[in-house]
């Protein structure tokens, strides 16, 4: 098996559910970024698992507003924008976020969304899987 860089997996399910977006592969592991943006239903909250660790959560968000990955603020953009990100600053452009994360052959990357269905949502996991021994 070769090495892979670049989007490991994504996913776009936008009902209340635990979705899974990558797992790594057996005889492989990753390092990675997560990249997403989403726009909420009414109360919608998000929360993003890293094997089991859930290191970022939403809460509750107003139906309609966006939220998305960005360089230097963190896993999320803003405090959940009206409009779509415009590209006119790193805040207002959707990129991979800055935190780094690891996984091993058979650990995963989930979303959890809670309360009421997206809008849309698309999160991804962009990075590189390499082949072990």
């Amino acid at each position: 098996m070769a090495d892979n860089f670049g989007v490991l997996g994504s996913a776009s399910v936008t009902t209340v559910a635990t979705t899974t977006v990558y797992t790594c592969p057996a005889g492989k592991a990753a390092k990675f970024k997560i990249q997403a943006m989403m726009q909420f239903g009414s109360n919608s909250d998000v929360g993003i698992i890293v094997n089991g660790v859930e290191i970022a959560r939403t809460g509750a968000m107003t139906a309609a507003n966006y939220q998305w990955t960005a360089r230097t603020v963190g896993l999320f953009a803003g405090a959940a924008a009206a409009a779509k990100p415009d590209g006119l600053t790193a805040v207002k452009t959707v990129a991979p976020s800055d935190g780094i994360y690891y996984l091993s052959a058979g650990q995963t990357v989930q979303y959890v969304v809670v309360t009421t269905a997206m809008t849309s949502i698309n999160v991804q996991v962009v990075g590189t899987e390499v082949q072990l021994g």
